[in-house]
């Protein structure tokens, strides 16, 4: 098999990327709107970076189609041209470097506020490996443009390519690691935190093993078949899975509060100074409070028939009067004796 046949019949594979890369486009764009919808409030330079990584995505898929344009209508009358690279397909490159770039800086910072202590410690080798593969994907977008055919530069750019997707694949492990660590070192003994945090920690494994899996299924497919086109339909789709990563953790702030809210909210105080070493202090667990839920209360009137019948009652007990017996103290000299005292409702006595 030639190479211009072998490159003719991965065009077809091409196609199907492309297609994934634009339903996946369509998920980063509902993502985004709700996103802007349910947190309004977030701070402006998180929204702008929304906006601007949905920017970049937009004009990476029309390069995509443009370029998948040309090579399907320009091989019915020259074949020849599908050896060629296209400048539209050559951009999609720093297009998507741009969205790894905000998308491991978005991770990074927090990653940097989770890491109390050990900030440098944990970000800089980080920050330094992005910048290595920053450099080398660029170097790569100018080699493209100088090589103008596809076979020629699978043959020459292996170390360069390699180099890349490595520095890639190592920052997504280290980001990924990195915040698994610390949210398993954030909990805090309570059921319900710790479910947040578990949930947030099943969020992380996925997305850095997901970005990882295809950078890796990208540098065997160039490495295994230079002479095919595989590789860059799993490329035209990383940027996606990268904003998809970023938007998906935003979005799961909403989920999470409704889960908090559902449930019993755990109050907890968290002490800066030194515990006592007292006896009497180790006993003393600390602040918590649980709030219930509030079960809301439905009025129902009471019945016609049970309000006569009460009114019936209070009736007979004003009627009904005991007889009582009135003692009077006397009587004292002088004091003539009323006539008739005592006659109603009982006898009288004197003491």
């Amino acid at each position: 098999m030639t190479i211009a046949t072998a490159l003719s019949s991965s065009f077809g594979i091409l196609l199907i990327g492309v297609l994934v890369t634009t339903l996946l486009h369509g998920f980063t764009t509902f993502q985004s709107i709700a996103y802007f919808r349910a947190f309004s409030s977030d701070a402006w330079s998180l929204k702008s970076m929304i906006g601007v990584l949905m920017i970049i995505e937009c004009v990476h898929l029309a390069f995509c189609w443009h370029f998948l344009w040309f090579y399907f209508t320009s091989a019915i009358s020259n074949p020849g041209l599908l050896l060629r690279t296209i400048w539209s397909c050559d951009l999609t490159i720093p297009l998507s470097m741009f969205s790894g770039l905000l998308c491991h800086a978005f991770f990074i910072i927090k990653l940097w506020k989770m890491s109390a202590g050990y900030k440098w410690i944990v970000c800089a080798p980080i920050a330094v490996m992005e910048l290595a593969s920053i450099g080398s994907l660029l170097a790569l977008t100018i080699k493209l443009f100088r090589l103008p055919f596809w076979p020629e530069f699978a043959a020459q750019e292996k170390t360069l390519v390699t180099v890349a997707v490595v520095l890639i694949v190592c920052t997504d492990i280290t980001i990924a690691g990195g915040l698994c660590y610390f949210l398993r070192k954030s909990r805090t003994g309570f059921q319900q935190t710790d479910n947040i945090l578990s949930r947030l920690f099943y969020y992380t494994i996925k997305n850095g093993i997901l970005t990882s899996v295809l950078d890796i299924v990208m540098m065997v497919l160039f490495l295994t078949i230079p002479n095919s086109l595989a590789y860059l339909a799993v490329f035209e789709a990383l940027s996606k899975v990268y904003v998809a990563s970023v938007l998906t953790s935003l979005n799961t702030r909403s989920e999470l509060r409704k889960q908090q809210h559902n449930g019993d909210a755990e109050i907890f105080r968290a002490h800066k100074h030194k515990p006592s070493t007292s006896s009497f202090a180790s006993i003393i667990p600390p602040f918590s409070l649980k709030v219930p839920r509030v079960v809301p209360w439905t009025y129902k009137p009471e019945s016609s028939s049970s309000l006569e019948e009460q009114q019936q009652k209070e009736r007979e007990a004003e009627q009904t009067i005991d007889e009582s017996r009135i003692i009077r103290i006397g009587p004292f000299a002088g004091e003539t004796h009323p006539k008739g005292m005592g006659s109603e409702g009982g006898s009288t006595e004197s003491v």
